[in-house]
């Protein structure tokens, strides 16, 4: 074959592989193509899809504890692909919990390997010499932790390591963990777009003040009967007063502008949904008062498992 025509099929080729991938990322919208275009948004580590690892990232001593490192678990779901615009749900564990035993026995990266999102599991530290891991959920105050400056360290180094989607960050925890999922939606509004909080203690409210910068879609999880974090709150409390949960969905229901009468229902036995209609920039309000139940995390919710219902919230308020 003569060389003109070598060199017309290599330049058909070459328009062929082009068009390829015009047409791939003509595919995303404008925000995915600008994900795509992160940091985070280049080739995998070989092996990482399908698994979890402990992850080391810097922080302050003065906030945490003398610390100079601090660590969270993350799950890599499989089939992750890391030219594609990825969700992130953060779990946060309970007091006396850990990073490890929630990434083992929490559901969520097995629902992440089939729903395709990274998991993040952040680790808490003791509160005092010997005591349990938990959450500084109100700030700096005991013992003068900084999980605010902690999680976004940890977001800031997940974003810069894998394809994390703009506005399909979530996050949600147990008690002290619940409680740090609304901490995020006060103090972290511009990056976190729903939190999903099972028995929360909501400090934040009146030790902090609540002033995000935008809508947080909220989905409340309580049990009627939690003798740890009461539903109905201790208001009364000189030194930590705790709002009731109906207190602090209806405030979320404020700051979110939506109507302020909720609709209920009961989607199954024992489960009261209260949903606040109307919410502005597509967020929403809602609230499962788990009637008779304590101090738990339920198998389902309205009948079907509980991460599974979270995870269609979140979707359902993703920012586009």
């Amino acid at each position: 074959m003569r060389n003109g025509a070598w060199t017309g099929w290599v330049l058909v080729l070459l328009g062929l592989v082009m068009l390829s991938g015009y047409s791939s990322w003509w595919r995303l919208s404008p925000a995915r193509a600008g994900d795509a275009a992160r940091s985070g948004c280049a080739p995998p580590a070989v092996g990482e899809a399908g698994r979890s690892f402990t992850v080391q990232v810097p922080v302050a001593p003065a906030v945490s504890e003398g610390q100079t490192q601090r660590q969270y678990v993350i799950h890599v779901p499989v089939g992750y692909m890391s030219s594609v615009p990825t969700p992130l749900v953060l779990y946060f564990h309970g007091a006396g919990g850990s990073a490890a035993g929630a990434n083992a026995t929490s559901g969520w990266s097995e629902l992440g390997d089939r729903d395709r999102f990274l998991v993040v599991y952040p680790q808490g530290l003791p509160f005092g010499r010997g005591g349990p891991a938990a959450w500084a959920s109100a700030g700096p105050i005991d013992y003068g932790i900084d999980d605010l400056a902690f999680v976004r360290a940890v977001l800031a180094q997940v974003e810069g390591r894998y394809c994390v989607a703009r506005g399909d960050v979530f996050a949600t925890g147990m008690s002290s963990g619940g409680g740090m999922a609304g901490y995020l939606a006060c103090a972290l509004s511009g990056q976190v777009a729903a939190v999903a909080p099972v028995a929360g203690n909501h400090y934040t409210l009146t030790k902090l003040g609540c002033r995000p910068r935008r809508p947080v879609a909220l989905l409340e999880v309580h049990g009627a009967a939690d003798p740890v974090v009461p539903y109905w709150g201790i208001p009364d409390d000189p030194v930590w007063p705790l709002p009731s949960i109906p207190t602090w969905v209806s405030k979320w229901a404020h700051l979110d502008r939506c109507r302020l009468r909720p609709i209920a229902s009961a989607p199954a036995a024992r489960d009261t949904l209260f949903v606040y209609p109307g919410c502005a920039s597509g967020s929403g309000v809602e609230l499962y008062r788990l009637d008779g139940a304590g101090h738990v995390w339920p198998d389902t919710l309205a009948g079907k498992p509980t991460d599974t219902v979270m995870y269609s919230f979140f979707m359902d308020h993703r920012r586009r």
